[in-house]
């Protein structure tokens, strides 16, 4: 929930900024302009994928020669997040109340920002409580999220300072940090 929180509220501006989205949503609630609902409704999403990931993780590191488990999990953190922060992307383009200035450019290049979340976020969560005989409590569940979150964060800002904007029209200084 820490890590989805930090995700809306912060990190949706970047795509605001960078990569040209916008919410249309007929709202007036929302909190640092973005709408309360939002956050209830992508934690299943997360969710979601987050537990994928670990069913997947797992299945592979009991299945393949001990000498390849790290280079197979590094490789399967990689293709999965790409694989589901592009379906994501696809799949939005349903939703009439979200749009990019240039969606192709977003299916290229925006998959690969998005993909930062959970190149991070999916060993993060695999973590939790996964030695035998360990049980994690709510502190150091959140200080592992939270330290995630940063890490996701500094990606981010790297990103935009690396690469910038992928559409002049994105949205300038949502926020101050951008």
């Amino acid at each position: 929930a820490l890590f989805n929180f930090v995700g809306n509220y912060f990190w949706t501006h970047y795509f605001f900024s960078l990569l040209g989205a916008s919410y249309t949503f007929p709202v007036t609630w929302s909190i640092n302009k973005i709408p309360y609902f939002i956050f209830g409704i992508t934690q299943p999403y997360f969710l979601t994928y987050f537990t994928t990931s670990n069913v997947l993780l797992r299945k592979l590191r009991n299945s393949v020669h001990p000498k390849l488990k790290n280079i197979v999990f590094w490789i399967t953190v990689l293709l999965f997040s790409f694989f589901v922060a592009f379906m994501e992307t696809w799949s939005i383009q349903a939703v009439p109340y979200y749009s990019f200035t240039d969606r192709d450019k977003m299916y290229k290049y925006g998959t690969s920002f998005y993909a930062l979340y959970f190149i991070v976020g999916f060993p993060m969560f695999f973590r939790l409580d996964e030695e035998l005989g360990s049980r994690w409590n709510l502190s150091q569940t959140a200080i592992d999220s939270l330290a995630s979150a940063m890490m996701v964060f500094i990606l981010c800002d790297f990103w935009r300072l690396a690469v910038g904007q992928l559409s002049p029209q994105s949205t300038q200084g949502t926020l101050p940090f951008l």
